[in-house]
């Protein structure tokens, strides 16, 4: 089964942004990398801003090189015009462009490399919303404000159980976080409250924090945003940094930039190693890969 969403013209490419990004843009430029890394900044509206977006970019994708479509997502025509073109000839550079799309928020489109433009139909995002769904890719949010919101959830049941939670030797605690991590990659099936709870304390340990990112791969990415997604919405705020920054590291290894950096704002500490770490990989576009996490979870 494909992995990958097919987008054979500009609507396509508009269609598939937030299922990429993880929510619907507003006041963006987003540079959909194909067979490589995507990106989001905020739109630049003046010639400082956009003076840092060429630089951040173009640094992005001369590490990364790949084929790359630019979409700007602005009613001010003027600004994506000089967004698309400057920021464009900076990543041409290192990396073909293929398309430089201005869409508005009427979903009327101008693709500056082909010349030609349309508008995005209910049908296209459909159609895209299902091939999505069929690779398995998580629907988009309405926006980044309401990723944020989607970590919150219902914090009664596992507060109520912390106080009376104990913490174990540390081989035995170590060993139970593996066995509890890899049966939930198993099944699928949540933890209870009571072994949430126990997760949750555990995970306040920097060395039981490494021990559960060691686990991080791949090809297990997805499901450990689900597993460290529920534990997010269900931590205390005494014990949700731990949750959330292990959060946004499998976030990252899937690829779910925005998410990763939702999470990392979350756990609001910046000063931890695994904060120093998702903010390197993040604002340095770091490849998502085990080797890249081998350097911080060897600690």
């Amino acid at each position: 089964m494909t992995t990958t969403l097919t987008l054979k013209n500009p609507a396509d490419v508009i269609a598939a942004v937030p299922h990429i990004i993880g929510f619907q843009p507003t006041d963006s430029l987003v540079a959909v990398g194909i067979g490589g890394m995507s990106a989001r900044i905020d739109h630049p509206h003046n010639s400082g801003d956009l003076i840092e977006s060429c630089i951040a970019l173009g640094s992005a994708f001369r590490k990364h090189p790949s084929p790359v479509m630019l979409v700007s997502f602005t009613d001010t025509a003027s600004d994506a015009e000089d967004a698309l073109t400057c920021i464009g000839a900076m990543v041409e550079d290192v990396a073909p462009v293929l398309a430089r799309i201005h869409v508005t928020s009427t979903g009327e489109w101008f693709d500056h490399v082909t010349e030609t433009g349309g508008r995005v139909t209910l049908a296209d995002h459909d159609r895209i919303a299902v091939e999505a769904a069929w690779i398995g890719a998580a629907a988009p949010v309405a926006s980044r404000e309401a990723l944020a919101v989607s970590l919150a959830g219902d914090t009664a049941p596992v507060a109520a159980l912390l106080d009376a939670t104990r913490i174990r030797d540390t081989k035995t605690e170590t060993a139970w976080i593996t066995s509890r991590i890899n049966e939930f990659l198993t099944t699928g099936d949540h933890l209870s409250d009571d072994d949430a709870a126990h997760l949750l304390v555990a995970l306040a340990n920097v060395e039981f924090q490494y021990a559960a990112a060691r686990l991080l791969t791949k090809a297990n990415a997805r499901q450990m945003v689900d597993l460290l997604r529920d534990l997010t919405r269900r931590a205390p705020d005494r014990v949700r940094p731990a949750a959330a920054l292990l959060l946004g590291l499998a976030a990252w290894m899937q690829g779910h930039g925005a998410l990763a950096w939702v999470a990392y704002e979350a756990a609001d500490d910046a000063g931890h190693p695994i904060a120093k770490f998702i903010a390197h990989v993040l604002r340095d576009a770091i490849r998502p890969t085990e080797s890249a996490l081998a350097g911080l979870t060897a600690a």
